[in-house]
């Protein structure tokens, strides 16, 4: 719920493009307009808190406009930066596990061989 400053970051300096305000989560959603005679090239978006903290990056390159027409904000699919954790498949194969608890199992029965101290001869 506060309010950041998007700022372009490039080899001529820093551009102040324009001021958003992030919902409950940080995430938020805004159009900028990008200088005509800005030249092409590698840039760094930033999003700067109120106090001056850094709080996000993004790379971005800018290049030639192309010939196709600009999809419309409501047609695209991009995924929104959100808070909430991601939802990550794993492996699941017994082959995997149990090769990993053996391997385990084997680490520990030769640290013990290792370190246990030899008997004193009668």
């Amino acid at each position: 719920n506060g309010t950041l400053e998007l700022i372009l970051v490039g080899v001529a300096g820093r551009m102040s493009l324009r001021a958003v305000t992030a919902d409950s989560v940080g995430g938020f959603s805004a159009a900028v307009e990008i200088p005509a005679d800005l030249e092409m090239g590698s840039y760094r978006l930033v999003a700067v808190a109120a106090d001056g903290d850094e709080v996000a990056t993004l790379n971005v390159e800018l290049v030639a406009p192309a010939e196709q027409p600009i999809v419309a904000e409501a047609e695209r699919e991009e995924p929104v930066a959100t808070a909430e954790p991601l939802s990550l498949n794993r492996a699941t194969s017994p082959w995997v596990t149990g090769g990993a608890a053996a391997g385990i199992l084997i680490a520990l029965v030769t640290g013990g061989l290792l370190i246990r101290q030899p008997r004193a001869a009668a």
